[in-house]
């Protein structure tokens, strides 16, 4: 099932993630390139946004991953 996620990092970037649930959990950097923060989202990242003066727009996501691995929940 895709889900989205947003977020405001500590930089004070806002961003918005869809992502696939089921058992994955993707640890990424914030897209601000200064910014040394990660963010965990619980699925596998299907696209990412950022909000800048225009508006919500289409960010490359696939430099952002840390790591993914398969989550177990209990």
């Amino acid at each position: 099932m895709l889900a989205v996620v947003s977020w405001k990092c500590d930089c004070g970037m806002n961003v918005k993630a869809m992502y696939e649930t089921g058992g994955t959990i993707t640890k990424l950097r914030c897209p601000n390139s200064f910014c040394k923060v990660t963010h965990i989202v619980d699925g596998n990242i299907k696209e990412i946004w950022i909000n800048d003066s225009t508006g919500w727009r289409s960010h490359d996501w696939s430099d952002l991953i840390v790591s993914s691995k398969d989550g177990i929940k209990s």
